[in-house]
């Protein structure tokens, strides 16, 4: 669970990556917005090895009145269907939407140009 203050969004994102550096056993994988754990629809993802998951944003659930705008904690829920299920997750990254990175990209390339303008 990550709760440091907030309110945080993440909806300028696509996918969580989480990578595993060591799994063992089957398990399953969700993320909710949200304090308690309140739904049955959640989408879930298979943890069969160790390497990179990828979660959609888009499936992460809001649970109470939090959205992806707006939210204070994120629960990533790590269920066991088997018993020697575990793992060592090494990081957990957000990738952005395409068009943000465009949008930075463009926006440093015009602070270069102006800057050697100014230069000359």
């Amino acid at each position: 669970m990550y709760s440091a203050g907030g309110p945080y969004s993440i909806s300028g994102c696509t996918n969580f990556i989480l990578g595993f550096s060591e799994l063992s056993g089957v398990g399953t994988l969700y993320v909710e917005f949200g304090s308690s754990d309140g739904f049955t629809d959640e989408h879930r993802v298979d943890l069969t090895g160790p390497g990179e998951v990828f979660y959609s944003v888009a499936d992460a659930k809001p649970n109470s009145v939090h959205t992806m705008d707006a939210f204070n904690v994120l629960r990533f829920v790590f269920e066991a269907r088997s018993t020697n299920f575990s793992f060592t997750l090494d990081e957990i990254r957000l990738v952005p939407e395409p068009g943000a990175g465009m949008l930075l990209l463009s926006a440093g390339v015009l602070s270069l140009r102006r800057r050697k303008r100014q230069a000359e």
